[in-house]
């Protein structure tokens, strides 16, 4: 547990404020991204990776995609939230069980997010605006400014993540440290994952695609995820970049409605490349 930095007491993971004085504190993902023993591993990850390559000084962004819909919704009105799956599921507005991946989700969520994976929302580091395509048609790239305060990044999709190192229903209180970090120190995470797809002959023009491999299924999709904190509203979105190759011709004609709706906002609507 950390310490309330006003009365010095001990503060839950969980968390939101101190419960001994209610000072404001971190968000929790944040305050467990910046774990000693988390940062400590991550630091030898990273400098084994530096071994193996030099920085690339690119700029990656935070990237939510969704369908055409959702992204209408989020567009109409400074009142639309983007809802987290429990959030839904809790209004009566989603089924919960009917799709495996909800099963896998709500495993991994209570491991990552003890006590407050409710209010977690779901993106991916992107360098290009790209996102991942299985969500959705509709890549929403964040302002950094309005979340690099309560965002965390994780190595990979959380899920798969579980299944790649093997971790049981009873080690989910012991995960693997050195895999998450904090947002400014995203670059560390990226560098120790990627290390040795990174070579002299590799061109900026590839970065993108080395940071986020779209796969042929949502399991073989590979990407560093990003943990936000809190909610969204249109407010938070810096451009909306559509995937104009999948669009059907009816979605199109919505697509001037969707710019005339964000474009007061700033929010411009750019086609994919």
């Amino acid at each position: 547990m950390s310490k309330c930095e006003h009365c010095g007491n001990s503060i839950p993971p969980h968390a939101e404020r101190c419960p001994h004085c209610a000072l404001p504190g971190l968000f929790p993902n944040v305050r467990a991204a910046d774990d000693p023993a988390e940062t400590h591993a991550l630091q030898a990850r990273y400098r084994a990776a530096l071994d193996r390559v030099a920085s690339t000084g690119c700029k990656s962004q935070a990237v939510i995609t969704r369908p055409l819909g959702e992204v209408q919704r989020l567009a109409r009105s400074d009142d639309e939230i983007y809802a987290t799956y429990y959030q839904l599921h809790d209004s009566g507005l989603r089924i919960s069980d009917v799709d495996p991946w909800d099963r896998r989700r709500t495993m991994a969520d209570e491991a990552l997010f003890p006590g407050y994976r409710e209010q977690v929302r779901f993106g991916a580091l992107t360098i290009d605006g790209q996102g991942v395509w299985h969500y959705g048609n509709f890549a929403i790239v964040l302002k950094e400014v309005m979340i690099s305060h309560r965002a965390s990044v994780f190595e990979e999709n959380s899920v798969m993540f579980m299944r790649h190192h093997n971790i049981a229903v009873w080690d989910a209180d012991a995960l693997p440290k050195g895999y998450r970090t904090t947002w400014a120190e995203r670059h560390k995470v990226c560098l120790a994952k990627l290390a040795d797809k990174l070579g002299t002959e590799t061109e900026p023009r590839d970065y993108a695609s080395i940071l986020l491999e779209q796969g042929a299924t949502p399991a073989e999709d590979n990407f560093v995820e990003v943990h936000i904190w809190g909610s969204l509203t249109r407010r938070t979105f810096e451009r909306v970049v559509v995937r104009e190759t999948s669009l059907r011709p009816a979605a199109r004609v919505v697509l001037k409605d969707l710019e005339d709706q964000l474009e007061p906002m700033g929010v411009r609507v750019e086609m994919s490349v």
